[in-house]
């Protein structure tokens, strides 16, 4: 991607604009296939819909393979259960931070989906990072996130955009990389307990395995992280990752 943009606001707001850039170049190339995060929860509901008319908490959960939908709503994840029963689907919503199912803190920018009725199919999450020459690191991501999407890694394809800037807002380079195909070690030991994020970049090592393999090591390597950085406020991510790493079967 080349170009420049105008960097306004601070924190996630100065992102916004290649954000934006990036999602526009992804629904021109695959129409009716790329969603934010909020409208593809918005077309999934609205699909349900159709096929029932009984909206509840067990049909929303059957919308997508076990526990993807965990990935995507609730708390820091996106929008929670009763926001979902409660969505009007007959109104029509803008896509913007105003869309009643948006959540800054939502897992992914973008959502790609070949067929938003075939509801076991595989989610292709798009997470963009946006780092500008002149502010600090800004390629965070959770860490617990990443240990729940091992959980569920062959139903799902997830894929950082790396996009760095100068100062005056000019790209200077832009990077796909493949969650999966990234050092996990590496990545884990990167987790900061005190935020709860990983702090990495798109020089990170590669990493050559099955995704089994790759889960394995990364909960392994994030629970000696935790344990070795540990923070009282953390002190519960152990027994999650400990109950992340037997729930994924990786014995």
């Amino acid at each position: 991607m080349e170009g420049k943009f105008e960097l306004t606001g601070s924190g996630s707001k100065r992102g916004e604009p290649v954000e934006n850039e990036i999602g526009r170049i992804l629904k021109d190339s695959y129409p009716g296939q790329c969603f934010t995060q909020h409208k593809f929860i918005e077309e999934l509901l609205k699909s349900h819909e159709e096929d029932d008319s009984s909206f509840t908490k067990e049909g929303i959960e059957n919308l997508l393979p076990k526990n993807v939908t965990c990935l995507i709503s609730g708390a820091n994840h996106g929008p929670t259960m009763d926001k979902m029963l409660d969505f009007e689907l007959g109104k029509e919503y803008d896509d913007d931070h105003n869309h009643p199912l948006y959540l800054q803190q939502a897992t992914s920018d973008f959502i790609m989906y070949d067929d938003i009725k075939k509801h076991k199919g595989k989610l292709v999450i798009i997470d963009v990072k946006c780092h500008h020459q002149d502010s600090r690191p800004g390629n965070s991501k959770s860490g617990m996130k990443i240990a729940k999407m091992c959980r569920v890694r062959d139903n799902l394809e997830v894929y950082f955009v790396f996009v760095n800037l100068d100062k005056d807002g000019n790209v200077l380079k832009t990077e796909v990389l493949d969650l999966f195909k990234i050092d996990p070690k590496k990545l884990a030991q990167s987790y900061n307990p005190r935020q709860g994020q990983l702090q990495f970049s798109s020089d990170i090592k590669k990493f050559v395995g099955s995704r089994k393999d790759w889960a394995k090591k990364y909960l392994n390597s994030l629970k000696k992280t935790v344990k070795k950085k540990l923070n009282s406020a953390r002190n519960k991510d152990i027994r999650e990752i400990q109950i992340l790493y037997d729930d994924s079967r990786l014995i």
